[in-house]
């Protein structure tokens, strides 16, 4: 039975993401809209989360990061499970234009062209664009659970996110542009295939704040803009995974960042986008096979990394250089047909 503690926190929390729930169709060409904002997925429901998708306790779900239960004294304790029809989802897209813009990427298997890695990273920066957007205005509402919160943190935090939200308008009045004109080799690019299939996925826009080497980038508070890269892990039906990484062709950092982890050998590489997808990400998923693989001592250090990377977590720790995990989510023993056998073995 949950600790009254618990429960409450679940409460405050549903009532800052129903106020942080806003619906608008962020394509460019609002004239051509059709139909209701639907229940966009940032990452595709049937085709890869599908994959992921596992039993726990008679119920079908995936893990996210964002959903997650907490011990009487406010740690964190365990993930909490999602199911497949929630994860990802953000109302950021009429009917017509989450049918008919990303049809090539929702229909057609990933083919590394210009228009697919577009249309990811463009899926990607909406997604962090919409949760920016939609947390504002939960803060701004003064809800219970703002309430709760020191106001010197409840300013500071609508302060720093008004700033990021600036930047991200930014980048989306060039990232629509390019989409209006078809031009996406615009974007500066880099994908790797993992050559398995390994349960994790993750669609979102961070900003760096240090290259994998550990120079120093978005670390200035006071920058006029901070750059972004928009980071796509996808599990795919072909037995394989891919990782997308991509930015504006004018900003520096993050060319540097992504020049720093590409330049990484495959395993140092891999290890590297996992480290990512536990610092920045809130938009990462992986599949129960995975964490019931994990010892009791692994599950803790992952839920102890996810909560002090976590922005607003009291027991946040600010790295002075790249942050490096303990795990690497592509590793060979991670693969999907791996975690299969060790749940069969462990089954009977």
């Amino acid at each position: 039975m949950a600790h009254p503690k618990q429960i409450e926190h679940n409460k405050l929390m549903s009532v800052f993401y129903k106020d942080a729930r806003i619906k608008e169709c962020l394509h460019p060409n609002q004239a051509e809209c059709k139909g209701a904002i639907k229940k966009t997925h940032s990452i595709q429901r049937n085709g890869r989360l599908s994959i992921m998708e596992g039993e726990v306790g008679g119920v079908n779900g995936i893990y996210s990061f964002l959903t997650n239960e907490y011990d009487w004294r406010g740690g964190l304790a365990n993930l909490k499970l999602l199911g497949k029809g929630e994860a990802s989802t953000f109302f950021g897209f009429c009917d017509y234009h989450d049918s008919t813009l990303f049809s090539p990427i929702e229909n057609f298997e990933f083919d590394g062209s210009d228009k697919h890695l577009f249309l990811h990273s463009y899926r990607a920066h909406a997604h962090s664009y919409y949760m920016k957007k939609g947390s504002i205005n939960a803060y701004e509402k003064k809800s219970d659970y703002t309430k709760i919160l020191p106001e010197e943190n409840l300013d500071a935090t609508i302060f720093s996110s008004k700033l990021g939200l600036k930047d991200m308008q930014s980048s989306k009045g060039m990232l629509d542009d390019m989409l209006l004109r078809e031009s996406y080799s615009e974007l500066e690019y880099f994908f790797h295939i993992v050559p398995r299939l390994h349960p994790v996925a993750c669609s979102a826009s961070f900003s760096p704040r240090y290259s994998y080497s550990g120079e120093k980038l978005n670390t200035n508070p006071l920058a006029e803009y901070w750059s972004s890269i928009m980071l796509t892990v996808l599990p795919d039906i072909s037995n394989q995974s891919i990782i997308i990484m991509a930015c504006l062709p004018h900003e520096d950092y993050s060319i540097k960042f992504i020049d720093s982890i590409s330049d990484l050998p495959n395993h140092k590489l891999e290890k590297a986008v996992s480290s990512i997808m536990i610092d920045y990400l809130e938009n990462t998923f992986i599949s129960p096979l995975l964490w019931n693989a994990f010892s009791r001592n692994e599950k803790n250090k992952l839920l102890l990394e996810i909560e002090q990377t976590a922005p607003h977590s009291l027991r946040r720790i600010f790295n002075k250089g790249f942050f490096n995990s303990f795990i690497n989510f592509f590793d060979v023993k991670y693969q999907q047909n791996k975690l299969l056998q060790y749940k069969n073995r462990n089954h009977k």
